[in-house]
């Protein structure tokens, strides 16, 4: 009875990650943003600790985030295209 007892919260506790909830947090507020300076802003509050091993979920909130930098970025890069109208 013990051990199920301690096993259940083992589970229980690890299986909260962390890194990734706060990759997440970050990734919305970058997702959220309108301009680039938002973004960068917001790019500051990621960790830079290397020693850690960045799980899936984590990795995958952060190719989200990236996708919505990038995002940001094309919109604000002028066009190439001669016959496009200007933005006002």
């Amino acid at each position: 009875m013990v051990r199920v007892l301690v096993l259940a919260l083992v589970i229980a506790t690890g299986c909260r990650d962390e890194e990734a909830d706060r990759i997440e947090k970050i990734k919305a507020d970058v997702c959220a943003c309108k301009n680039i300076l938002c973004a960068n802003t917001a790019l500051k509050q990621v960790p830079t600790r290397h020693d850690v091993e960045p799980s899936y979920r984590a990795q995958h909130a952060a190719k989200l985030m990236m996708e919505c930098l990038a995002r940001l970025h094309a919109e604000g890069r002028p066009t190439t295209d001669p016959d496009a109208e200007a933005k006002p």
